[in-house]
């Protein structure tokens, strides 16, 4: 079971991080190719394209980072958001928050910790609530 939901995972990943930003900024794709792009991955037929890190490990003063790894990810407002948790020399895991309109502006986009507590905390994941109009629930 836990395989098949690390399958899942990837698969959801993947939708959200190379085929959307794809389909919504309409890449560098001709036209034709969005529907065949989404029939292919409605089939399970997956291309992959090779290029630079989308998101990588921001230097900041006073500690060496390694890593950015567990993203969370929304499309919201028309800008992404994404969570995820920095390997540092000094701190091994924190969580940082970046925001951005195009996935190109990732590297520029400001980044922010988000210190919960001195301890240890990684992993963040988001999660959208609506309340209910039905009072009985």
């Amino acid at each position: 079971m836990a395989v098949r939901s690390r399958v899942i995972t990837a698969i959801i990943f993947v939708a959200l991080v190379v085929v959307s930003p794809i389909l919504r900024s309409g890449g560098e794709q001709p036209s034709g190719a969005k529907s065949e792009a989404i029939a292919d991955f409605l089939a399970g037929r997956f291309r992959w394209r090779v290029s630079r890190p989308l998101v990588t490990p921001l230097q900041r003063p006073g500690d060496t980072l390694y890593s950015v790894k567990d993203p969370s990810i929304v499309c919201y407002g028309g800008r992404w958001h994404l969570f995820c948790t920095i390997r540092g020399q000094n701190r091994s895991h924190q969580i940082e928050y970046i925001t951005f309109a195009d996935w190109k502006e990732t590297d520029k986009a400001k980044r922010y910790l988000l210190t919960m507590h001195s301890g240890f905390f990684c992993a963040p994941q988001v999660f959208y609530f609506r309340p209910h109009k039905n009072k009985n629930i």
